[in-house]
């Protein structure tokens, strides 16, 4: 956070530090009171419950779960072991699964805060994990621009571990799907696509899940400028801006590629703090904008205390693909704070022009998280040089600039 005793500073930051203290929204797991299903797998017939030797057979069916590394598509099963079956290999065969599939999309929407009937679920996957199959921590690659998530269906089937844990910045929570491992009911879980999960080790049983993208439709999204919201205090925030700042970023909690930040993408709790900055300015006369945030910075590393490696590389986490821990500079040469892309729609005068920020611009700047770049580069070792690395840390923001207020 800015540290200025300057007034617009203290009322953001105080703005800033309120909406933080809502309950995080980032994923949540619940039983669902549905119990059968029928499904075609290669000729073969299934139902739930479904039991431990037609769990076996199930596997029978199946191949052994890819991940990506970078570019790559890797088998590693110290890193990802489970079975998966992909649409084409099986037919759900229930006449009625829309209709319980838009009943689980209702709570998804509720539990994550996002507006009724803007998503949809695409089937991705069908995943089986068997006695001491799991999944290291990682994040979902963006299969789609509109992708803001994933849901997991878990299907009755008895099993101990299994559970889901899922980490967005320093908040982390651990989801159980208690009616599956019990073959009571199904069990759902989602969560954000920014978020870090991991499936522990299956103890016993088999965990057998059908796996959705959790995407906005575009026929069906929803502008945030045509919503309302209670937003006095960040209109008398502005309305007093007698500040030395010329603008203002103010970031917000989710991390967004180029590809994905819009208005109507906006997840969670960023959907409700995008909405009363936005509509506090204008209510005070200011146009608000919704931009990429990049910090960047650059420094020197050490590959024998902790960093990476001494041969050069270049990482993006923001894909979903990279496995690996990032560096930790332990001397930063370098510096800047710019607005990398504007979203689209946007209506803030100045268009897209990039706009350079201090940091006493720049609220809420916990949100960079330093400890989880969306990119970073390194060189190797150059003659007598040490390895120097850059990292990229891109966020979205609500950007407020002074002279574009409206008399």
């Amino acid at each position: 956070m800015a540290e200025s005793v300057d007034p617009l500073s203290t009322s953001l930051n105080r703005l800033c530090l309120a909406s933080a203290t809502f309950p995080a929204r980032f994923c949540f797991a619940q039983d669902f009171a549905e119990t059968h299903l029928r499904l075609e797998i290669n000729g073969e017939m299934f139902k739930t419950p479904i039991t431990g030797p037609a769990a076996k057979l199930l596997v029978s069916q199946c191949r052994q779960a890819p991940f990506g590394k970078g570019s790559e598509t890797l088998v590693d099963i110290d890193v990802r072991k489970v079975w998966e079956l992909t649409p084409d290999q099986f037919r759900i065969l229930d006449d009625d699964w829309p209709a319980t599939l838009a009943k689980i999309l209702e709570v998804v929407s509720q539990k994550l805060w996002m507006p009724k009937g803007v998503l949809e679920a695409k089937l991705y996957r069908m995943l089986v994990y068997e006695k001491g199959s799991f999944f290291v921590f990682h994040r979902d690659g963006q299969k789609s621009d509109r992708m803001v998530g994933t849901v997991v269906v878990s299907l009755p089937c008895k099993h101990t571990g299994g559970d889901l844990i899922v980490q967005h910045g320093k908040e982390q929570e651990r989801l159980y799907a208690r009616a599956a491992a019990s073959g009571s009911s199904f069990s759902i879980a989602a969560f954000y696509a920014d978020c870090e999960h991991e499936v522990v080790k299956i103890r016993s049983g088999h965990r057998v899940s059908l796996v959705f993208n959790l995407l906005v439709a575009p026929e069906k999204s929803t502008s945030v400028a045509g919503l309302s919201e209670t937003s006095e205090p960040w209109r008398e925030a502005f309305a007093n801006w007698d500040s030395k700042l010329k603008k203002v970023a103010i970031l917000l909690e989710h991390r967004y590629t180029r590809s994905s930040i819009s208005w109507d993408l906006l997840k969670g709790s960023d959907r409700e703090t995008a909405l009363n900055i936005v509509k506090g300015a204008k209510d005070a006369g200011y146009q608000a904008g919704l931009a990429l945030v990049t910090y960047a910075r650059k420094g020197a590393i050490d590959p024998s205390g902790g960093g990476r490696s001494v041969y050069s590389h270049s990482l993006n986490w923001d894909t979903g693909k990279s496995r690996e821990k990032p560096s930790r500079p332990y001397e930063i040469y370098e510096h800047s704070i710019m607005t990398e892309f504007w979203a689209p729609g946007d209506e803030s005068q100045g268009g897209t022009k990039p706009l350079k920020f201090s940091m006493d611009e720049v609220f809420f700047d916990k949100a960079f998280d330093f400890h989880n770049p969306s990119a970073e580069e390194a060189d190797g070792y150059l003659g007598n040089e040490g390895v120097t690395a850059e990292q990229w840390y891109h966020r979205a923001a609500i950007v407020i600039v002074k002279l574009n207020r409206k008399k």
